[in-house]
């Protein structure tokens, strides 16, 4: 072998090793490996699961967690519970003052040892069950059992003239057009319409020993058990009577209208 191939030699020998080096660190670990197994990511805990916790703290044993809803200061908590540990626990809750705050600690346990602990915060609220509607209702639709399920709200979203039982609701007709979801309010429904705005209808004045009936025309409309202005076709009187039915308007003595009022 001629000696000026050597220098070339030892190049390729020197890059061979390189390689073996190489291949032996990008190879899979061995004992070292076996000896620290790669951890799994941490679970991320959100605000809801955290919610019910709490819930569940502050109702104790004897309350209902589902009547109180919690808000947290951070709207985008997420607690990190490391891989191979057990579920969190409320290991101490408090209110503040008035019982609309509170501070929560919380922590995450494996077996006996506590490997995480955190302290959260913020508001409760008392939650009712009430009413809503599954879809939009439009002006003087029918409100059907279908159309109707219950929802948990804050009181605070609650006024007094919201409708609580939906046997209050279902049956009855939108005064106007009526979203899905929120709260409805006893103005923004109605009897069913039976008797319409400009539609003849008859007129019926009941009184001791007294049954008369009449033509007249409607002035608004009104729906059964609603009271209605109509104008008697005849004399033109404009009086004021109970929706009875589709087409009937009762007339008591005592409900008539200024008598010379006409139309």
């Amino acid at each position: 072998m001629s000696f000026r191939h050597v220098p070339v030699l030892g190049r390729l020998l020197a890059a061979a090793a390189a390689f073996a080096i190489i291949v032996a660190a990008l190879a899979p670990a061995g004992s070292l490996a076996d000896e620290e197994a790669i951890q799994p990511p941490p679970r991320l805990v959100g605000a809801s699961e955290l919610g019910d916790l709490i819930a569940a703290a502050l109702a104790g044993d004897d309350g209902d967690a589902d009547a109180l809803g919690v808000e947290f200061a951070d709207p985008l908590l997420a607690v990190p519970v490391p891989a191979g540990s057990d579920d969190l626990v409320v290991e101490d809750v408090s209110r503040g003052r008035g019982g609309q705050s509170f501070a929560a600690r919380i922590a995450a346990r494996a077996g006996d040892e506590t490997v995480r602990r955190q302290v959260v915060t913020g508001r409760v609220h008392h939650l009712s069950q009430v009413p809503v509607l599954t879809r939009p209702i439009g002006r003087d639709e029918v409100i059907a059992a279908a159309d109707v399920e219950y929802v948990r709200l804050k009181d605070s979203r609650l006024g007094s003239s919201t409708i609580v039982d939906a046997d209050d609701l279902v049956g009855l007709s939108a005064r106007h057009a009526l979203r899905a979801g929120v709260p409805v309010r006893a103005s923004q429904v109605r009897q069913p319409v039976v008797v319409a705005k400009g539609s003849q209808v008859i007129l019926v004045l009941d009184g001791p020993g007294l049954a008369l009936s009449a033509r007249g025309r409607a002035l608004e409309d009104g729906g059964r058990g609603e009271v209605v202005r109509v104008s008697n076709l005849q004399s033109n009187i404009v009086v004021e009577g109970t929706v009875a039915g589709p087409g009937q308007v009762r007339v008591r003595p005592a409900e008539r209208i200024a008598t010379g009022a006409r139309r």
